[in-house]
């Protein structure tokens, strides 16, 4: 497996390129760094090449000034994207990066082969909101709390055309519960629900996530051709 760091403006913004093939675009949640992802990327850098990076809302003290908006964390995917001289990829998000996800398959479809979205929501609802308001990682990165908070792409979603899989873990009644309105509310998007996995259902139940996500790759892959 062949690895390169890259270096992307704006300064301090770490990317990790892993294998080769067609292009996957990681973008993790709240509160991880790029590592979040190592069980995809043992796994899938056989076979497609594994792009992720450590986002800025995770370094409030690194952070330009706005850098905590919805608008300005897609402009920062856009940016890994631009510098890793990715034109399309797959895009995978988990929880906040769910929410990214979701926002450049919207606003940047020409970017977007596919979108993967795990423990992620369409609109936080007061049990979510609670949730994350008990944490105290959201008191110290408020900024991206609220950009994570402050999100409703119900309208939307019904128009992006692209492949979309949807994953929760099935012992996360509230994650399960946002998965099933985002596989309503997308055209083409597919339901999967992973057994003894809560909300990191990538990291708790690792190769059932990975076979799931490798398996519509590659069919999402094939039908881009």
């Amino acid at each position: 497996m062949s690895r390169q760091a890259l270096h992307a403006q704006p300064p301090g913004l770490r990317v990790l390129t892993d294998g080769h093939g067609p292009d996957v675009l990681l973008i993790a949640g709240p509160g991880d760094d790029a590592s979040a992802w190592e069980p995809q990327i043992a796994a899938l850098a056989g076979a497609f090449r594994m792009t992720r990076y450590d986002a800025r809302a995770l370094d409030a003290a690194n952070a330009l000034p706005g850098a905590f908006t919805q608008a300005s964390l897609v402009e920062e995917a856009l940016a890994v994207l631009d510098v890793a001289g990715i034109e399309r990829a797959h895009v995978i998000g988990t929880s906040l990066g769910g929410v990214i996800a979701q926002m450049l398959a919207i606003y940047h479809p020409e970017r977007v082969v596919s979108i993967t979205l795990c423990a992620t929501w369409a609109r936080p609802d007061q049990a979510l909101r609670a949730r994350y308001d008990s944490r105290p990682w959201a008191t110290e990165h408020a900024g991206s709390t609220n950009a994570l908070l402050e999100h409703d792409t119900r309208v939307l979603l019904a128009s992006v055309p692209l492949p979309a899989l949807i994953v929760a873990g099935a012992d996360d009644p509230l994650g399960a519960s946002h998965s099933r309105q985002l596989a309503a509310l997308l055209q083409h998007g597919r339901l999967e629900l992973v057994a003894g996995a809560g909300r990191r259902p990538n990291e708790e139940q690792a190769a059932t996530f990975n076979r799931l996500v490798e398996a519509f790759l590659v069919r999402a892959s094939s039908s881009a051709r």
